[in-house]
């Protein structure tokens, strides 16, 4: 399961982003409402931030609002990056999944919690596969994600 969660985090890295609605849907809103949808890994620098609102897909296919930050890390502090973001997540009320482990490209965490609305899933991920991280960024990254997961 955490491997399948690590190479989800990578395919939504890899693939270009798709900004979501100019105005947050009320999904959105509970995730960037969330402690850690605004933290920041100690040493790392924020490169990228992906949102989508939910609604329906082109095929008409039902979508959950999603948020992410993706931060570059040092390759040294790395780890520690990934181990307090994952204690931030648990300090925020997330319940973490064991501890992280090694998976396609990297290494993850996986939690949910409650939020306004439904539940919430949480990704953490140390990307540490240049082949899993976009374009422009140098690994190791540190992923932040967030998918509501509805009523």
């Amino acid at each position: 399961m955490i491997a399948a969660a690590v190479a989800a985090v990578a395919l939504a890295t890899v693939a270009a982003g798709c900004g979501g609605d100019e105005q947050a849907s009320a999904q959105l809103q509970a995730l960037q409402d969330d402690p850690i949808a605004v933290y920041t890994p100690p040493g790392a620098e924020l490169v990228d931030t992906d949102e989508q609102s939910e609604g329906e897909t082109t095929l008409g296919k039902p979508q959950q609002a999603r948020f992410s930050r993706l931060f570059e890390v040092d390759e040294a502090d790395a780890e520690q990056a990934l181990a307090a973001t994952v204690a931030a997540a648990r300090a925020a009320g997330w319940t973490i999944e064991g501890e992280p482990q090694a998976g396609v490209g990297g290494i993850a965490a996986i939690g949910d919690r409650q939020v306004d609305g439904g539940r919430a899933q949480l990704g953490i991920s140390l990307l540490t596969d240049p082949r899993v991280v976009r374009e422009g960024v140098t690994p190791p990254a540190l992923k932040i994600q967030l998918e509501h997961l509805g009523a």
